[in-house]
Formats: structure tokens, sequence, C-alpha cells
């Protein structure tokens, strides 16, 4: 009776342990896709500001609402993941 105890015991614990695995392996592959989409976001954010030094394109309604559009995902997307502080690592 032990046996078969500490097999069912076994084999939930090598499923969780995979499933664990396979969930830390998806999340990994969202993380890397929403970063390049950060960084994609933020060249555009730069882009638009290089041709928008005059503000012509921010003071017309259609283009100012699709440059307000683009800065607020950036920021979104910039607030998403924490970003690491190489001097407070620094100093622990």
């Amino acid at each position: 009776m032990l046996e078969i105890i500490i097999i069912i015991l076994l084999a939930v614990v090598i499923f969780e342990g995979l499933l664990v695995y396979f969930s830390l392996k998806r999340i990994s592959q969202y993380e890397k896709i929403i970063a390049e989409v950060d960084n994609i976001i933020e060249y555009i954010t730069e882009q638009v500001k290089v041709l928008d030094s005059k503000g012509t394109f921010k003071s017309d309604d259609e283009i100012g609402f699709f440059w307000e559009a683009i800065t607020t995902m950036s920021k979104l997307l910039n607030n998403l993941f924490e970003k690491e502080d190489v001097n407070a690592k620094a100093k622990n």
C-alpha cells in the first residue's frame, strides 16, 4: 500500500515539475516578444519626435492622435517589466 502512495506522489511531483518547466518556458518566450515590441515602439517614438521637432504633427488632430497613442503604448510597455538597477545590485 505504501509503495502505491509513493508511486502516485512521485507521478504527481513529476507532472507538476514538467508543468512548471513548460509554463516558465512559455512565459520567457512571451517576455522576449514583448521586449521586441517595446524596442520597436521606442524606435518609432524617437523617429516621430525627430519628425515632429517643430510640433506640426503633434498639433494636427489626426496625426496628433497617432503620436499620442504611440507614446502612450511606449510608456505602458516600459513599465510592464521591472528594469534591473545595476547600481542597486552593486550596493548590496
